[in-house]
């Protein structure tokens, strides 16, 4: 069973709170939306799932709950971006997954180089 958008978003959560935001933005039902974002010079654009947002950064998380072979290479390209997005605003990228594939997404960000760190989630 992947992981489930509750209890991904409540480990982000739970996990942000410790650091005393300004402010939460997630697509949850009861907090404001992020913005998509566009990658500059092209029609692609991404969802940033969650982002905590304090008085000089902001860091951006994203919810994996599962690996299929058939995205994985959009799947990178979204990582790569938001990573980038990340650093641009002084943050960190947080990858959210379940625990039964963090070995898995650990090996795939440290052989495309992409800076994140993973919060593994029981399913």
């Amino acid at each position: 069973m992947a992981l489930s958008s509750a209890k991904a978003y409540k480990a982000i959560f739970q996990f942000v709170e410790k650091r005393s935001p300004k402010e939460i933005l997630a697509r949850k039902q009861g907090y404001q939306k992020p913005d998509k974002v566009q990658v500059k010079g092209s029609q692609r654009s991404y969802d940033v799932d969650a982002m905590a947002i304090y008085d000089d950064s902001a860091d951006v998380f994203a919810i994996e709950p599962d690996l299929k072979k058939t995205t994985i290479t959009e799947r990178i390209g979204r990582w790569i971006f938001l990573s980038i997005l990340a650093r641009e605003r002084k943050g960190k990228f947080y990858l959210v997954t379940d625990e039964k594939i963090k070995e898995k997404v650990q090996e795939l960000l440290d052989s495309k180089q992409i800076r994140a760190e993973v919060i593994a989630v029981k399913a």
